[in-house]
């Protein structure tokens, strides 16, 4: 399984089709330095996503992108063109959130606007799993035991 992590006010400026080329003008020099780096070496930027594995769980994958931003799509396969960024991380030239199977969110906001755009997609909430990042501000995270009530209510999603 394979997971993006977006911050939700993101989302609702980039959905239904996230692509970093789109969003030139709205990055740091940092993030425009990066990008430049990753299309010299692999021909685009890409939208990052984490693959889960055996050494790699699902648990881990939700944690970290929560890290990230407050809602995280997940996707069985992702479209060409792709490519192997780290031992667990893949990048895709643009990225469909209409392909998801399911989404997470920790943002109180989200869960209508989900189920707005994205009706037959399961859409999974809860208030406060982990410590969030927005833009280099840290939120403090109100549950210490993150996501294992994911698990213990949704077997599925721990394969």
């Amino acid at each position: 399984m394979f997971l993006h992590g977006i911050p939700f006010i993101y989302l609702t400026q980039q959905s239904p089709l996230l692509d970093p080329a789109k969003q030139k003008g709205k990055k740091s020099k940092e993030q425009q330095t990066d990008a430049q780096k990753l299309i010299q070496l692999i021909g685009f930027e890409p939208v990052h996503l984490l693959r889960s594995s055996s050494n790699y769980p699902l648990r881990i994958c939700i944690e970290e992108c929560l890290r990230y931003g407050d809602t995280v799509f997940s996707f069985l396969d992702l479209p060409y063109p792709r490519v192997q960024l780290s031992p667990h991380e893949w990048g895709v030239k643009s990225l469909s959130l209409l392909d998801a199977s399911w989404v997470l969110t920790t943002h109180p906001s989200a869960r209508r606007w989900l189920r707005q755009r994205f009706p037959l997609l399961p859409i999974f909430f809860r208030r406060g799993l982990t410590q969030r990042i927005v833009g280099n501000r840290r939120l403090k995270n109100p549950h210490k035991k993150r996501m294992e009530w994911v698990f213990k209510n949704y077997p599925d999603l721990a394969r």
